[in-house]
């Protein structure tokens, strides 16, 4: 099984402030640098705490209503540890490190990846 997080992609990311909130971190001009995906969900990483594994970033949520499928966005926080155990317990939809996400200089901002879908 793939690792979610190594230590090369942990030292690009920033850090998460002590004092951030949901409030005070991020922007629409943060680089996505690290990117997770399930069949359902992605996640784009701008931040990172190593010593609680949390990410910060943009999360998008597909879901389909009367068979129409639609996209939601949301900035938030999102637990390294939370990843790791959903896919102890899943075999099939598992949450996964995009291995071919760009590199640190090409790499979109969180408002380009909202208008790229």
């Amino acid at each position: 099984m793939q690792k979610l997080i190594t230590k090369e992609v942990e030292k690009k990311l920033p850090k998460i402030d002590s004092n951030c909130s949901i409030y005070t971190t991020g922007t629409s001009n943060d680089k996505v640098l690290v990117h997770y995906f399930s069949p359902y969900m992605d996640w784009y990483v701008t931040h990172y705490d190593p010593d609680k594994k949390l990410f910060y970033g943009l999360v998008k949520n597909r879901e389909k209503y009367q068979g129409i499928t639609q996209d939601f966005y949301e900035y938030g926080f999102f637990s390294l540890r939370d990843f790791e155990e959903y896919n102890s317990r899943s075999f099939l939809l598992m949450i996964e490190r995009d291995q071919y996400w760009f590199s640190p200089n090409k790499a979109p901002t969180t408002a380009e990846v909202m208008g790229a879908n």
